[in-house]
């Protein structure tokens, strides 16, 4: 099993000690984000950011305690369990696309 969570999680250490700092900087941009942002935000991330290189499979959610629009990877099993959700992941994802060419002028 440690072999395993190596090769999938390399950039989360093998014990998560509560309260203790992290090395991962993707939880401590969502540590921050919880920290330093309203409990009412509402933020809109790369659809495929648990993809990404050392990301890890953590949870925006969980950790930063904000809601975000749905995202392509673990929001598609909600979906395949709840069907009634389909439109409104598919509106979300789709509302994303293209996400990355935004500039300034865009907003």
């Amino acid at each position: 099993m440690f072999y395993a969570q190596r090769q999938l999680f390399p950039a989360t250490p093998h014990v998560e000690w509560p309260g203790r700092n992290t090395a991962n900087g993707w939880v401590r941009a969502f540590l921050w984000v919880r920290d330093h942002t309203p409990t009412d935000g509402y933020f809109a991330l790369d659809p495929d950011h648990m993809r990404l290189p050392g990301e890890d499979q953590h949870g925006f959610r969980a950790i930063a305690e904000r809601s975000m629009l749905a995202d392509r990877v673990k929001d598609s099993g909600a979906v395949s369990m709840f069907p009634a959700l389909a439109q409104a992941w598919s509106e979300q994802v789709q509302a994303e696309e293209g996400w990355s060419h935004l500039q300034r002028r865009d907003s």
